[in-house]
Protein backbone atom coordinates (compact mmCIF):
# COMPACT_ATOMS: atom_id res chain seq x y z
CA UNK A 1 0.00 0.00 0.00
CA UNK A 2 1.28 3.69 -0.89
CA UNK A 3 1.98 5.91 2.04
CA UNK A 4 -1.39 8.29 2.35
CA UNK A 5 -0.28 11.59 4.15
CA UNK A 6 -3.19 14.22 4.97
CA UNK A 7 -4.79 17.78 4.84
CA UNK A 8 -7.94 19.25 5.84
CA UNK A 9 -8.61 20.48 2.04
CA UNK A 10 -7.24 20.60 -1.49
CA UNK A 11 -3.73 19.71 -2.01
CA UNK A 12 -1.93 21.62 -5.03
CA UNK A 13 1.68 20.99 -4.50
CA UNK A 14 4.51 18.40 -3.41
CA UNK A 15 8.52 18.61 -3.46
CA UNK A 16 11.10 16.01 -2.13
CA UNK A 17 14.15 16.92 -0.40
CA UNK A 18 17.10 16.31 -2.88
CA UNK A 19 18.27 12.96 -0.43
CA UNK A 20 14.66 11.96 -0.86
CA UNK A 21 14.08 12.04 3.07
CA UNK A 22 11.30 14.20 3.49
CA UNK A 23 8.09 15.82 0.90
CA UNK A 24 6.80 19.01 1.65
CA UNK A 25 2.87 19.67 0.30
CA UNK A 26 0.93 22.80 0.01
CA UNK A 27 -2.48 22.87 0.26
CA UNK A 28 -5.84 24.70 0.28
CA UNK A 29 -6.18 24.68 3.96
CA UNK A 30 -3.43 27.20 3.94
CA UNK A 31 -0.63 25.01 5.68
CA UNK A 32 2.53 23.75 4.84
CA UNK A 33 3.72 20.82 5.66
CA UNK A 34 6.96 18.40 5.97
CA UNK A 35 6.99 14.83 6.09
CA UNK A 36 9.18 11.85 6.76
CA UNK A 37 9.12 9.39 4.03
CA UNK A 38 10.49 6.49 5.70
CA UNK A 39 8.15 6.73 8.94
CA UNK A 40 4.92 8.61 7.50
CA UNK A 41 5.52 10.83 10.43
CA UNK A 42 4.42 14.62 10.00
CA UNK A 43 7.44 16.37 11.43
CA UNK A 44 6.28 20.13 10.71
CA UNK A 45 3.28 22.32 9.93
CA UNK A 46 4.39 25.58 8.37
CA UNK A 47 1.69 28.20 8.98
CA UNK A 48 1.67 31.64 8.24
CA UNK A 49 0.12 32.06 4.40
CA UNK A 50 -3.97 33.63 4.97
CA UNK A 51 -4.89 31.68 1.71
CA UNK A 52 -4.18 28.78 -0.15
CA UNK A 53 -0.60 27.12 -0.82
CA UNK A 54 -0.14 26.63 -4.34
CA UNK A 55 3.64 26.01 -4.68
CA UNK A 56 6.16 24.51 -2.71
CA UNK A 57 10.17 23.36 -3.05
CA UNK A 58 13.03 22.66 -0.97
CA UNK A 59 16.63 24.06 -1.17
CA UNK A 60 19.28 21.98 -2.50
CA UNK A 61 20.25 20.91 1.25
CA UNK A 62 17.05 20.21 2.26
CA UNK A 63 16.85 23.10 5.13
CA UNK A 64 14.70 25.31 3.83
CA UNK A 65 11.27 25.44 2.01
CA UNK A 66 9.81 28.47 0.06
CA UNK A 67 5.98 28.33 -0.55
CA UNK A 68 3.93 30.65 -2.75
CA UNK A 69 0.27 31.48 -1.94
CA UNK A 70 -2.86 33.06 -3.60
CA UNK A 71 -2.30 35.61 -0.63
CA UNK A 72 -0.09 37.34 -2.86
CA UNK A 73 3.20 36.24 -0.69
CA UNK A 74 6.00 34.05 -0.90
CA UNK A 75 7.26 32.77 2.17
CA UNK A 76 11.09 31.02 3.20
CA UNK A 77 10.92 28.82 6.32
CA UNK A 78 13.51 27.13 8.29
CA UNK A 79 12.26 23.47 8.23
CA UNK A 80 14.24 22.74 11.82
CA UNK A 81 12.79 25.15 13.72
CA UNK A 82 9.15 25.73 11.28
CA UNK A 83 9.80 29.67 11.70
CA UNK A 84 9.54 31.85 8.54
CA UNK A 85 12.75 33.42 7.35
CA UNK A 86 11.61 36.00 4.69
CA UNK A 87 8.12 37.04 3.75
CA UNK A 88 8.26 38.45 0.23
CA UNK A 89 6.44 40.74 -0.95
CA UNK A 90 6.20 42.40 -4.11
CA UNK A 91 3.70 40.67 -6.49
CA UNK A 92 0.27 41.62 -6.27
CA UNK A 93 -1.77 39.00 -7.24
CA UNK A 94 -1.76 34.99 -6.96
CA UNK A 95 1.69 33.35 -6.78
CA UNK A 96 1.40 30.12 -8.81
CA UNK A 97 5.23 28.87 -8.60
CA UNK A 98 7.99 29.18 -7.00
CA UNK A 99 11.89 28.08 -7.07
CA UNK A 100 15.06 27.87 -5.52
CA UNK A 101 18.03 28.02 -7.16
CA UNK A 102 20.72 25.33 -6.83
CA UNK A 103 22.94 27.26 -4.25
CA UNK A 104 19.44 28.01 -2.33
CA UNK A 105 19.85 32.23 -2.34
CA UNK A 106 18.12 32.76 -4.90
CA UNK A 107 14.12 32.49 -5.04
CA UNK A 108 12.14 32.90 -8.66
CA UNK A 109 8.48 33.19 -8.59
CA UNK A 110 5.31 33.53 -11.45
CA UNK A 111 2.50 35.09 -10.79
CA UNK A 112 -1.24 35.65 -11.77
CA UNK A 113 -0.07 39.81 -12.04
CA UNK A 114 1.23 38.37 -15.17
CA UNK A 115 5.43 38.91 -14.25
CA UNK A 116 8.15 36.94 -12.62
CA UNK A 117 10.28 38.25 -9.92
CA UNK A 118 13.40 37.14 -8.27
CA UNK A 119 14.50 37.52 -4.47
CA UNK A 120 17.61 37.30 -2.46
CA UNK A 121 16.78 34.51 -0.22
CA UNK A 122 19.42 36.49 2.98
CA UNK A 123 17.58 40.36 2.49
CA UNK A 124 14.76 39.31 1.02
CA UNK A 125 14.93 42.15 -1.51
CA UNK A 126 13.70 41.91 -5.03
CA UNK A 127 15.83 42.00 -7.23
CA UNK A 128 14.34 41.78 -11.25
CA UNK A 129 11.21 41.64 -12.19
CA UNK A 130 10.30 39.80 -15.98
CA UNK A 131 7.86 41.29 -18.06
CA UNK A 132 6.74 39.63 -21.38
CA UNK A 133 3.34 38.07 -21.11
CA UNK A 134 -0.28 39.21 -21.45
CA UNK A 135 -1.39 36.72 -18.84
CA UNK A 136 -0.44 34.68 -15.63
CA UNK A 137 2.62 32.96 -15.27
CA UNK A 138 2.06 29.29 -14.21
CA UNK A 139 5.59 27.76 -13.93
CA UNK A 140 9.15 28.75 -13.35
CA UNK A 141 12.40 27.20 -12.87
CA UNK A 142 16.19 27.98 -12.98
CA UNK A 143 18.66 26.04 -14.98
CA UNK A 144 21.01 24.00 -13.31
CA UNK A 145 23.64 26.62 -13.45
CA UNK A 146 21.07 29.60 -11.63
CA UNK A 147 21.94 31.40 -15.44
CA UNK A 148 18.95 31.12 -17.16
CA UNK A 149 15.27 30.95 -16.05
CA UNK A 150 12.48 29.45 -17.82
CA UNK A 151 8.70 30.59 -17.20
CA UNK A 152 5.59 29.14 -18.73
CA UNK A 153 2.42 31.11 -19.22
CA UNK A 154 0.90 31.13 -22.98
CA UNK A 155 4.01 30.20 -24.08
CA UNK A 156 7.41 29.15 -23.01
CA UNK A 157 10.21 31.89 -22.04
CA UNK A 158 13.96 31.81 -21.38
CA UNK A 159 15.39 34.79 -19.61
CA UNK A 160 18.90 35.62 -18.53
CA UNK A 161 18.94 35.97 -14.66
CA UNK A 162 22.35 38.72 -14.93
CA UNK A 163 21.04 40.74 -17.89
CA UNK A 164 17.24 40.59 -17.07
CA UNK A 165 16.79 39.54 -20.97
CA UNK A 166 14.49 37.83 -22.89
CA UNK A 167 16.81 34.90 -24.48
CA UNK A 168 14.17 32.69 -26.31
CA UNK A 169 10.55 32.41 -26.43
CA UNK A 170 9.66 28.62 -27.77
CA UNK A 171 6.07 29.27 -30.15
CA UNK A 172 4.47 25.61 -29.96
CA UNK A 173 1.82 25.03 -28.14
CA UNK A 174 -1.64 26.31 -28.43
CA UNK A 175 -2.33 26.35 -24.87
CA UNK A 176 -1.49 27.46 -21.63
CA UNK A 177 1.40 26.23 -19.84
CA UNK A 178 0.69 24.91 -16.85
CA UNK A 179 4.49 23.68 -16.25
CA UNK A 180 8.12 23.84 -16.98
CA UNK A 181 11.46 22.14 -16.28
CA UNK A 182 15.22 21.69 -16.96
CA UNK A 183 16.77 18.22 -17.86
CA UNK A 184 19.49 18.00 -15.42
CA UNK A 185 22.24 19.05 -17.85
CA UNK A 186 20.22 21.82 -18.79
CA UNK A 187 20.65 21.06 -22.36
CA UNK A 188 16.70 20.59 -22.68
CA UNK A 189 13.55 22.12 -21.09
CA UNK A 190 10.18 20.39 -20.92
CA UNK A 191 6.90 21.89 -20.83
CA UNK A 192 3.20 20.92 -20.46
CA UNK A 193 0.04 22.96 -21.40
CA UNK A 194 -3.62 22.78 -21.89
CA UNK A 195 -3.21 21.67 -25.17
CA UNK A 196 -2.75 17.92 -23.95
CA UNK A 197 0.72 17.82 -25.05
CA UNK A 198 4.38 17.86 -23.32
CA UNK A 199 7.31 19.25 -25.65
CA UNK A 200 11.01 18.93 -25.36
CA UNK A 201 13.15 22.13 -26.02
CA UNK A 202 17.05 22.29 -27.02
CA UNK A 203 18.59 25.06 -25.18
CA UNK A 204 21.83 25.46 -27.56
CA UNK A 205 20.18 28.36 -29.52
CA UNK A 206 19.72 30.19 -25.91
CA UNK A 207 23.58 29.40 -24.55
CA UNK A 208 25.09 29.87 -28.22
CA UNK A 209 23.87 32.86 -29.66
CA UNK A 210 24.78 31.80 -33.31
CA UNK A 211 22.77 28.80 -33.14
CA UNK A 212 19.72 30.94 -32.64
CA UNK A 213 17.87 29.41 -35.29
CA UNK A 214 18.47 26.17 -34.82
CA UNK A 215 15.25 25.29 -34.47
CA UNK A 216 14.53 26.01 -38.42
CA UNK A 217 17.26 24.09 -39.71
CA UNK A 218 18.08 21.29 -37.35
CA UNK A 219 17.71 18.91 -40.24
CA UNK A 220 20.76 19.75 -41.76
CA UNK A 221 22.87 20.38 -38.73
CA UNK A 222 24.63 16.84 -37.02
CA UNK A 223 25.89 17.90 -33.30
CA UNK A 224 29.15 15.94 -33.27
CA UNK A 225 30.34 17.18 -29.74
CA UNK A 226 28.69 19.60 -27.09
CA UNK A 227 30.07 20.67 -23.98
CA UNK A 228 29.58 24.02 -21.93
CA UNK A 229 31.73 26.25 -23.53
CA UNK A 230 31.38 25.05 -27.40
CA UNK A 231 29.80 22.71 -29.67
CA UNK A 232 30.96 21.34 -33.15
CA UNK A 233 28.51 20.73 -35.84
CA UNK A 234 28.76 19.20 -39.50
CA UNK A 235 26.34 21.39 -41.84
CA UNK A 236 24.89 18.74 -44.43
CA UNK A 237 22.21 19.88 -46.50
CA UNK A 238 20.66 17.04 -48.72
CA UNK A 239 21.21 16.78 -52.33
CA UNK A 240 23.79 19.68 -51.88
CA UNK A 241 27.68 17.78 -51.92
CA UNK A 242 29.15 20.95 -49.45
CA UNK A 243 29.82 19.72 -45.94
CA UNK A 244 31.24 22.30 -43.54
CA UNK A 245 32.18 21.59 -39.92
CA UNK A 246 31.84 24.62 -37.78
CA UNK A 247 32.81 25.43 -33.98
CA UNK A 248 30.34 27.18 -32.24
CA UNK A 249 31.61 29.14 -28.84
CA UNK A 250 29.49 31.40 -26.42
CA UNK A 251 30.32 34.51 -28.30
CA UNK A 252 31.74 33.71 -31.75
CA UNK A 253 32.34 30.69 -33.98
CA UNK A 254 35.00 29.29 -36.93
CA UNK A 255 34.25 27.41 -39.71
CA UNK A 256 37.01 24.64 -39.13
CA UNK A 257 36.63 22.94 -42.61
CA UNK A 258 35.20 21.67 -44.72
CA UNK A 259 34.98 19.16 -47.69
CA UNK A 260 32.32 17.64 -51.02
CA UNK A 261 31.23 14.23 -50.71
CA UNK A 262 32.40 11.45 -50.56
CA UNK A 263 34.33 12.90 -47.10
CA UNK A 264 37.35 15.01 -49.17
CA UNK A 265 38.30 17.76 -46.84
CA UNK A 266 39.31 20.63 -48.43
CA UNK A 267 40.69 24.30 -47.90
CA UNK A 268 37.15 26.64 -47.14
CA UNK A 269 38.86 28.86 -50.50
CA UNK A 270 38.81 26.09 -53.00
CA UNK A 271 35.52 25.60 -51.96
CA UNK A 272 33.56 28.86 -51.22
CA UNK A 273 34.38 30.29 -55.03
CA UNK A 274 32.81 33.46 -54.36
CA UNK A 275 34.93 35.84 -53.01
CA UNK A 276 32.50 38.14 -51.02
CA UNK A 277 31.03 35.05 -49.32
CA UNK A 278 34.17 33.50 -48.45
CA UNK A 279 35.74 36.50 -46.71
CA UNK A 280 32.72 36.73 -44.77
CA UNK A 281 33.26 33.48 -43.29
CA UNK A 282 36.29 34.48 -42.53
CA UNK A 283 35.41 37.44 -40.51
CA UNK A 284 32.68 35.63 -39.40
CA UNK A 285 30.30 38.21 -40.83
CA UNK A 286 27.23 35.50 -40.34
CA UNK A 287 24.74 36.46 -37.41
CA UNK A 288 23.38 32.97 -37.21
CA UNK A 289 23.69 29.47 -38.44
CA UNK A 290 21.10 30.07 -40.49
CA UNK A 291 21.89 32.59 -42.19
CA UNK A 292 25.28 31.31 -43.03
CA UNK A 293 23.13 27.83 -44.30
CA UNK A 294 20.84 30.29 -46.74
CA UNK A 295 24.11 32.20 -47.88
CA UNK A 296 26.65 29.11 -48.45
CA UNK A 297 24.22 26.63 -49.66
CA UNK A 298 23.20 28.83 -52.57
CA UNK A 299 22.44 27.10 -56.05
CA UNK A 300 24.66 29.89 -57.58
CA UNK A 301 27.55 29.14 -55.52
CA UNK A 302 27.64 25.77 -55.43
CA UNK A 303 27.45 25.48 -59.42
CA UNK A 304 30.25 27.38 -59.76
CA UNK A 305 32.41 24.51 -57.89
CA UNK A 306 29.94 21.56 -59.04
CA UNK A 307 29.10 20.02 -62.34
CA UNK A 308 25.73 18.68 -62.34
CA UNK A 309 22.93 17.35 -64.80
CA UNK A 310 20.29 16.10 -62.71
CA UNK A 311 17.33 17.89 -61.27
CA UNK A 312 16.65 17.74 -57.70
CA UNK A 313 14.75 20.28 -55.41
CA UNK A 314 16.05 21.11 -52.05
CA UNK A 315 13.73 22.95 -48.96
CA UNK A 316 16.01 24.45 -46.90
CA UNK A 317 13.98 26.93 -43.94
CA UNK A 318 10.91 28.08 -45.22
CA UNK A 319 11.90 28.35 -49.37
CA UNK A 320 12.09 25.81 -51.86
CA UNK A 321 14.45 26.01 -54.18
CA UNK A 322 15.33 23.63 -57.61
CA UNK A 323 19.16 23.22 -58.66
CA UNK A 324 20.98 20.73 -61.18
CA UNK A 325 23.08 18.12 -59.17
CA UNK A 326 24.97 15.08 -60.47
CA UNK A 327 25.51 11.79 -59.07
CA UNK A 328 29.38 12.28 -58.98
CA UNK A 329 30.18 15.68 -58.07
CA UNK A 330 33.98 16.96 -59.94
CA UNK A 331 34.95 20.12 -58.30
CA UNK A 332 36.20 22.80 -60.78
CA UNK A 333 39.58 23.44 -58.85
Amino acid sequence: MPLTLEHTSDVHSVAFSSNGEHVVSGSSDKTIKVWNVATGRLEQTLNGHTNWVLSVAFNNDGTKVVSGSSDNTIKVWNVATGETEQTLNGHNATVYSVAFNDDGTKVVSGSLDRTIKVWDVATGEMEQTFNGYNRAVYSVAFSPNGEHIVSGSCCVKVWNVATGRLERTFIGHNAQVNSVAFSPDGKHIASASNDETIKVWDTLSIFFPFMKDYEEYKEYIRILERGDDKVIVEVLVDNYPLILYVTVYKGQYEVERGGFRPGENLSLESMIKDPEKYDKVKKKGYTSIGEMIESLYDKDMLDSNVDSNVDSTVTMGKRKRKRKLHSSFKLKL
